[in-house]
């Protein structure tokens, strides 16, 4: 069997950017949350800081999960919109 046909699994262009937006944005929040972390576990943070690092914290762990919630939406839409492509390529005489 020969290499896939690109067509059939090419996403169209705006899910995809939306797409690779959440991915970056979450790389972008896991790493702010380690990089909080990191600093709220240093032995002389003064407690307002603290107190802003705890409440940075919640905050990025609330953005992170709707941008899981993002991606897994997007996912599925993506998949759906391939099989579209597919069943429009079955039914059309011309090569879509």
């Amino acid at each position: 069997m020969g290499p896939p046909d690109s067509r059939r699994t090419r996403r169209p262009a705006g899910t995809q950017s939306r797409l690779r937006s959440a991915r970056e944005g979450l790389v972008h929040a896991d790493n702010a949350i380690a990089s909080a972390t990191a600093e709220l576990l240093l032995p002389n943070v003064p407690k307002d800081r603290r107190i802003f690092l705890a409440q940075e914290l919640v905050r990025l762990g609330q953005e992170r999960i709707t941008l899981a919630a993002r991606i897994d939406e997007l996912t599925v839409r993506a998949q759906e919109l391939a099989v579209n492509v597919q069943q429009l390529e079955r039914q059309s005489p011309y090569t879509l």
